[in-house]
């Protein structure tokens, strides 16, 4: 094939991704009710208050997850005048055909052998195939949160770091700009930072010895500067280290629940095939290295031949700082209350390890199209049955905690397979980890009809300080701009998300905070839709101020100081 054919070749097989990716993301285009919690703090922020919940007095309080995510969807309304609700999900296809461009970029710069080499744009078209018939991947192209954009930055880092070759200043400072924007896109972004530091240690020898250790070097990892900084900024304005999400979701370990989460991810995706062929590449791995070692002992007579390859170290460390994230979810965080949203990261990973697998063990290329094609064929059945049962299900009682079981649907030969999923997502869901799409779909359009519009919340002024208390703050807390809205599963409120976990049988994944009694009362809550987008404001016994406000939060912060302190 001449290098004309190969480009026509390739430039079809990448718009017909492009199609393909447009097509997904329309079908599964959908916001979540937690969305709109970032798209309060930047309408805040264009209000004048800050990236704050609850307008001042209130204290501030960072109950977003993603810092940059805010930014971007504030100075998008700012400068183009498009809210949050209709750029989020536009946003977030944009980053989703980054990454797409990002893989197809990756494979085409990993060493193939010669056989596989010749079939390398067949191998690219499965990959993309693969990924764009993960369901995983095509949900989190919209959501409006800031899953797209964390998962492209991320890739782009993993790109840096394993592919990178020219290890000059421009690549360190490409590599310390991406970590500083992997960083600010999600708190546990931190983990880059410290990959980026032992990547950057590492090499550091190498530099001193060639003398490159001078002021474009220091302006090369200048970026780095931005995880400080923001570190500082949010001690000042918050008056804490961490995001205020943390304290409201982690309430002790719980790897029952991470289990089950990624055993689940693995099922629905048939991972035991990559597993599988991971362990048939290290065995074969380690294998070969002892032979080549114990060869190399008897012709040079020396016992050691390790010596320091940069590219394999950077490698090493990706792959660590990849297993130390899922490792963090799994058995810290118990999961995540969103469908496999904090591995979706991974599922361009996988398909590019398993062709680095394919690679490494050397087969042919009819072998390795046929097991990629087996692999993405296994990977098919558990997700798109669950989306044909549950696809047409429009109605919040329909969805609700949605258990649909799959297995009635698999050959009876194959029934125990679906039995093993539907009792991991039945688990799961009980304990309201690894939610459904249908659900989070339906979720939201119930409370876009239940409340008001934002153009009638918004006739409600700050004067008197209104207050509202809710469970689910996202869709008020856009409607009423100049509410404050008390959060009762504590995301955005401080107190509650330090307060006791609640005493039950059972955990629920980021629903276990509870009010202190009387916290909410002392606040006295005045606005209500108790029918649908019927706002009534009930009358106080007293008016609110804003000295009443600053000193109830002063005592309840006390208060539960103090407690634990009491506590240790």
């Amino acid at each position: 094939m001449t290098k004309r054919d190969t480009a026509i070749l390739l430039g079809v097989i990448c718009a017909a991704a492009a199609v393909g990716l447009y097509i997904g993301w329309k079908q599964f285009r959908f916001l979540t009710d937690d969305a709109f919690i970032a798209f309060r703090y930047a309408a805040n922020s264009i209000l004048g208050y800050g990236y704050t919940w609850n307008p001042p007095p209130f204290k501030p309080v960072e109950g977003y997850t993603s810092f940059l995510w805010v930014i971007l969807v504030e100075y998008i309304w700012r400068i183009f005048g498009i809210i949050p609700p209709r750029s989020a999900n536009y946003i977030s296809l944009l980053f989703s055909y980054m990454t797409l461009l990002l893989t197809a970029l990756m494979v085409w710069k990993m060493k193939l052998s010669e056989r596989l080499n010749s079939f390398r744009i067949v191998l690219l078209a499965l990959i993309l195939t693969g990924i764009l018939l993960n369901r995983t991947f095509l949900t989190w192209s919209s959501s409006g949160l800031e899953t797209a954009m964390f998962n492209f930055f991320l890739l782009a880092w993993i790109y840096l770091a394993v592919f990178g070759k020219n290890y000059d200043d421009r690549w360190r400072m490409l590599l310390t700009g991406v970590t500083s924007l992997v960083y600010l896109s999600r708190p546990d972004g931190i983990l880059v930072v410290f990959g980026t530091l032992i990547i950057l240690s590492g090499a550091l020898w190498v530099d001193i010895k060639r003398r490159r250790l001078n002021m474009w070097w220091l302006l090369s990892v200048s970026p780095l500067v931005m995880a400080p900084i923001h570190f500082v900024w949010r001690r000042l304005f918050y008056g804490e280290w961490l995001p205020n999400t943390y304290y409201a979701k982690h309430v002790c370990a719980w790897p029952e629940s991470g289990l089950r989460y990624l055993a689940s991810f693995m099922l629905e995706y048939a991972l035991w095939v990559w597993l599988l062929l991971h362990v048939a590449a290290v065995i074969y791995l380690v294998a070969r290295r002892k032979r080549r070692e114990s060869s190399a002992r008897k012709e040079r007579g020396d016992s050691n031949i390790l010596y320091w390859d940069r590219g394999s170290f950077n490698t090493a460390v990706a792959v660590l700082l990849v297993v130390l994230h899922i490792a963090y979810y799994t058995l810290i965080i118990g999961g995540d209350h969103f469908e496999y949203r904090v591995y979706s990261y991974l599922v361009p990973i996988i398909f590019i390890s398993f062709l680095w697998m394919i690679n490494r063990l050397k087969l042919k290329p009819a072998a390795a199209m046929v097991l990629f094609a087996v692999f993405i064929l296994l990977s098919q059945p558990v997700p798109w049955t669950h989306r044909a049962l549950t696809r047409k299900l429009y109605s919040r009682e329909q969805t609700h905690m949605m258990q649909v079981a799959i297995a009635e649907r698999f050959p009876a030969p194959l029934r125990w397979y679906g039995e093993m999923f539907d009792n991991l997502q039945f688990w799961l869901i009980r304990h309201h980890v690894c939610s459904r799409y249908q659900e989070h779909k339906v979720f939201y359009e119930y409370l876009m009809r239940w409340y008001p519009t934002r153009e009638e919340g918004g006739r409600i002024g700050p004067e008197g300080y209104p207050v509202m208390a809710k469970g689910s703050v996202g869709i008020p807390g856009w409607v009423f701009p100049h509410v404050a809205i008390i959060d009762r599963m504590g995301l955005n409120d401080y107190v509650i998300a330090r307060y006791d976990y609640m005493a039950r049988e059972e955990r629920l994944m980021a629903h276990d905070r509870v009010p202190p009694p009387g916290y909410i009362e002392s606040f006295m809550p005045n606005v209500v839709v108790a029918e649908m987008q019927t706002i009534t404001m009930a009358p106080r016994p007293q008016p609110l101020t804003a000295g009443a406000i600053m000193k109830c939060e002063a005592y309840w912060i006390d208060k539960i100081i103090k407690e634990k302190e009491i506590g240790r």
